[in-house]
């Protein structure tokens, strides 16, 4: 197992430990620990005449007294493999989408300083959010990737809102749970669209699905 120690004095609660951005690179058990209790055992183990001293880390999980569980997936619309991997797991996951809190979130990142092309090119907010550029999508702009990985996470949040995905077309047409509509959603659109999930085509998908 690999422990990661910040070298900067800062709050890590809310950092997600994802190499490149892509979160392709990190294929052993890792954790990120802050720069004070990285010292601390810098310190202990420099301090200790113990050849065998061995440190252990623990896991711990919140569990849920309805005995539903949690599961988030980090991804971005433009990787290949994370579109098969939604596209496949909607079939086990949708016949227990009521005790499955299931939710995508999507890996992008600020570059503030960058100049005023490569934010037109890759990024939103004056380059708060950005995307990266996978090899197989080179002629695909980090803001096209942007904005549909805004608009999964809208049809995920209109289906898991129990109002309006229960007013939505996509519930009127199928009948479905309103929150299958993100996984039809995904696998539709990879289906007919490939990675270029972008512009007309995704649009379209999402129109014949009753996703207004």
């Amino acid at each position: 197992m690999a422990i990661i120690i910040d070298t900067l004095e800062e709050d890590i609660s809310d950092f997600v430990l994802s190499d490149d951005g892509t979160g392709a690179g990190i294929r052993i058990p890792a954790m990120l620990i802050s720069k004070k209790d990285g010292d601390a055992l810098v310190n202990y183990l420099l301090g200790t005449n113990d050849p065998e001293t061995a440190l252990t880390a623990e896991f711990l999980m919140d569990v849920h007294d309805d005995n539903s569980v949690d599961a988030t997936l980090w991804y971005s619309s433009s990787d290949d493999r994370s579109l098969d991997f939604v596209k496949n797991v909607a079939e086990f996951i949708e016949p227990i989408i009521k005790t499955v809190n299931f939710m995508p979130k999507f890996v992008t990142w600020s570059c503030p300083h960058c100049d005023s092309d490569s934010k037109r090119t890759n990024c939103v907010s004056d380059g708060k959010y950005c995307a990266m550029q996978h090899d197989a999508n080179i002629d695909i702009d980090g803001v096209e990737v942007v904005m549909e990985n805004l608009r999964q996470h809208c049809i995920y949040e209109l289906g898991n809102n129990s109002t309006l995905g229960h007013k939505s077309l996509f519930y009127q047409a199928t009948q479905k749970s309103p929150k299958d509509m993100y996984f039809e959603y995904v696998s539709r659109a990879h289906e007919v669209c490939g990675t270029r999930l972008t512009g007309e085509c995704s649009k379209l998908v999402a129109a014949n699905l009753g996703i207004d």
